[in-house]
């Protein structure tokens, strides 16, 4: 009859027009994903450069502390060998007013204490 042939020609059109669609829709996928893997690589060496950028910095910090540290432990040893000559320096000074006392001592006669008393 004729609705059937007016029915198997709609049944035609929306399976050409599912056709054409599902292609289409494909194709949007696939030009979707090309764009997103596009931007998802700028985006990524964008964000690696930018990793390297800070891994630079972060070395740059570490061999400056590391730097100063050495430094200042330098400067710490020569404190100290400093102060050491210093203390040394009045041990021996002390040292020879002691000895020098201790010979000027020796030149006085010595008076025993009973004799004191004895008298």
């Amino acid at each position: 009859t004729e609705n059937e042939l007016w029915r198997n020609v709609h049944e035609a059109q929306f399976e050409h027009l599912r056709r054409v669609y599902r292609r289409q829709w494909f194709e949007s996928y696939r030009v979707n994903a090309d764009e997103y893997i596009h931007k998802y690589n700028i985006s990524k060496a964008a964000t690696l450069a930018q990793w390297e950028t800070e891994m630079h910095q972060q070395d740059a910090q570490r061999l400056d502390k590391m730097r100063q540290h050495k430094s200042l432990a330098k400067l710490k040893d020569k404190q100290r060998d400093l102060f050491k000559e210093a203390h040394e320096r009045q041990f021996f000074q002390w040292y020879e007013r002691a000895s020098e006392r201790l010979q000027a001592m020796r030149k006085l006669p010595y008076i025993p204490r009973l004799s004191l008393i004895h008298i």
